[in-house]
């Protein structure tokens, strides 16, 4: 997922810090993903890592590294024949037809599948669309949670409170709105404490609330979660006979895109996940997954 952009800013910031010329400063590097995974969102397509570019001096990837493919498949050990038809779509190109053993083993899968297992879709749309419905029909006493946003005064040059959050064009960051309720399935968005477990990606559901007192009663000032994993929160969350309940707060980011002015934004680093998209969960372990495929619009992506 890493962009050749980035790339040579690494190698060459390696050079600056080790004062050597050789590839990356003289360090070792392995680098270690899946070249069949869909390439870095919304990157023009000669900044994709394996592709030749002539705009930097150097190659990294293609004049510096030395490909180690793995071959042996570790996620579906107990189905030698689901894995094979598996990988045979991984490497399969759009005009090869499939064989009709595939096709037969893949109509299988198609069945209706249990509400509360992990449903993946190509699209944020998709998702969002599901987790609105997961969470209307599941869930009571709905609340909001508008992000606090806060803009620099052209005049003075100091930080007001907008009226109205700051909506982005891009769909990655924080949530300029959140739609919450207890027990509804949520995810982290962001790394808070990798050593503990909270990283982007970590799901859970939430427990309950922490309100604000006084004039600010109405104001969410913490979610608290209990994440599937036992071993996440271990360090800063509260043992209880259900698992680790973990506070989680408020974070600022700046937001930056193009005609605006500076915008520090305030909200909490979750989104809501009984769905979410196939980009979010590469690399993901999970025993139970429904999967919609009807709207992929990139190779790799199914």
């Amino acid at each position: 997922m890493v962009y050749k952009r980035l790339f040579y800013y690494i190698h060459e910031r390696l050079v600056q810090i080790k004062k050597s010329k050789e590839p990356f400063g003289g360090i070792s590097v392995i680098a270690v993903g899946d070249f069949y995974q869909p390439p870095p969102v919304k990157q023009r397509k000669l900044e994709i890592l394996y592709k030749e570019n002539d705009e930097y001096p150097v190659d990294c990837w293609l004049d510096f590294f030395k490909i180690v493919e793995l071959e042996e498949i570790m996620r579906q050990r107990d189905d030698a024949a689901f894995a094979t038809v598996l990988n045979s779509l991984r490497i399969r190109m759009i005009e090869e037809p499939l064989s009709e053993e595939a096709k037969t083993m893949l109509k299988e899968c198609i069945r209706d599948g249990q509400d509360e297992v992990q449903h993946v879709y190509p699209t944020n749309d998709e998702a969002n669309e599901y987790n609105l419905k997961m969470l209307q029909t599941n869930c009571e006493e709905l609340i909001e949670i508008t992000a606090e946003d806060y803009q620099e005064d052209k005049t003075t040059g100091k930080l007001t409170l907008r009226a109205k959050p700051f909506i982005r064009t891009r769909t990655d960051g924080l949530s300029a709105s959140l739609l919450f309720s207890v027990n509804a399935r949520v995810m982290l968005t962001i790394n808070i404490n990798v050593e503990d477990g909270l990283v982007n990606g970590a799901m859970g559901h939430i427990s309950a609330f922490d309100f604000g007192q006084a004039q600010e009663r109405n104001r969410v000032e913490g979610i608290r979660i209990f994440f599937d994993s036992e071993d996440i929160g271990r360090l800063q969350g509260k043992k209880t006979p259900l698992g680790n309940e973990v506070l989680i707060q408020m974070i600022q980011e700046d937001i930056k895109e193009k005609n605006t002015t500076n915008v520090v934004q305030h909200q909490f680093p979750l989104k809501l996940a009984w769905a979410c998209t196939a980009h979010k969960v590469q690399s993901m372990t999970t025993n139970s997954v429904v999967v919609n495929l009807d709207r992929t619009f990139v190779p790799g992506q199914a």
